[in-house]
């Protein structure tokens, strides 16, 4: 894992083999970064969060939201889906 800036890092998040971060990143609980993700600028992956493998964030990334690509795009989110009934 490769830091060139500041972060913080929040309670129960993981990140993955081969991450780079660069500038000042913020890691809200519970998210995780994949392996050889890279993330630049300042940047802040929120609550719940997931960012694929590969992917490359430059931009912040919502609570409950999966992330991926280069660049990162959101994928899908995390929320449950509601019964109709």
């Amino acid at each position: 894992m490769g830091f060139l800036g500041a972060y913080d890092i929040g309670v129960n998040c993981a990140l993955l083999i081969n991450v780079t971060v660069c500038g000042f990143v913020v890691l809200e609980e519970n998210s995780v970064i994949g392996s050889n993700a890279t993330i630049i600028e300042n940047i802040r992956i929120g609550k719940n969060a997931f960012v694929g493998a590969g992917s490359l964030v430059r931009k912040n990334v919502q609570p409950d939201t999966v992330v991926g690509g280069v660049p990162a795009k959101v994928l899908n989110g995390l929320k449950p889906p509601q019964d109709d009934l």
